[in-house]
């Protein structure tokens, strides 16, 4: 199998792709739960609003329409047009190298959109702007506290907003294959989408920091699972020691060379 099918040796997959980022990312959630950090932050983004209930940007113009609602419009527009593509890439020979790339892609969104869509009518999580510290009429019962009782709370974890754009974190698995100079300028991109939806929520008091946190988890560990059964990196014969960087590299390379001779 070609080096360019297989940019990451199995070991760095699944040590630095996979099992670090999990880690690291289920610490801070514990790190936020204990701490009380969610509540702590939420106060203060009110008083930054010049108030202590009631979220008066949840209505504001640029937080409600412009990067809500048409930040949602505009991830169903990015949709439209991989699906397009993905589809477009089925009868063009011309665009059979990025097949396989767009339907990993493609996989690992629709895979981060259905969970935390399952994840926010399981958990039992109520919104900020309901809770009664804020205003509203519902008790903070952060999760999985919110799975131990019958009262109806809420379906606000894991971040619904924010995971449109956490959904595309699988863009740099497909720069990885394709373009691996472009892997951390579109992982940088997407990050800062989903850091913006998220802020924006947070201050509308739809969402706490640690409803983001967890929809940025689950499209990460999304993407590199998708990627894994696209790849299947733990089958390729021979790359089981050789550094990912090397392989990149290499890929790097080939393609410098293909281009030139083109």
């Amino acid at each position: 199998m070609p080096i360019a099918s297989h940019p990451l040796s199995f070991q760095h997959w699944f040590k630095h792709h996979l099992l670090l980022p999990l880690s690291v990312g289920l610490g801070v959630l514990i790190l936020l739960h204990i701490t009380n950090a969610d509540l702590l932050l939420a106060q203060w983004m009110l008083a930054f609003e010049g108030t202590n209930t009631a979220w008066p940007w949840r209505h504001a113009f640029v937080a409600d329409k412009l990067l809500h609602t048409g930040g949602r419009d505009l991830v169903v527009l990015a949709a439209v047009v991989l699906l397009s593509t993905l589809v477009l890439s089925s009868f063009k020979a011309s665009m059979k190298r990025w097949r396989r790339p767009l339907l990993m892609l493609f996989t690992s969104a629709l895979a981060t959109v259905l969970l935390v869509r399952i994840g926010k009518s399981i958990t039992n999580v109520a919104c900020p702007w309901d809770l009664s510290l804020f205003g509203g009429q519902k008790p903070y019962l952060p999760f999985p506290m919110s799975l131990s009782v019958d009262t109806e709370l809420g379906q606000c974890f894991p971040g619904g907003h924010s995971s449109g754009a956490f959904a595309w974190v699988g863009l740099y698995y497909l720069a990885l294959v394709l373009k691996p100079k472009w892997r951390f300028k579109l992982l940088g991109a997407v990050l800062l989408i989903g850091a913006v939806f998220s802020l924006c929520q947070e201050f509308r008091g739809a969402h706490f920091l640690s409803h983001d946190i967890a929809s940025a988890l689950i499209g990460w560990t999304m993407a590199t699972l998708s990627y894994g059964l696209a790849y299947r990196p733990w089958r390729a014969a021979g790359y089981a020691g050789v550094p990912a960087q090397a392989l990149i590299q290499t890929q790097a390379q080939i393609q410098t060379q293909t281009e030139v001779t083109r």
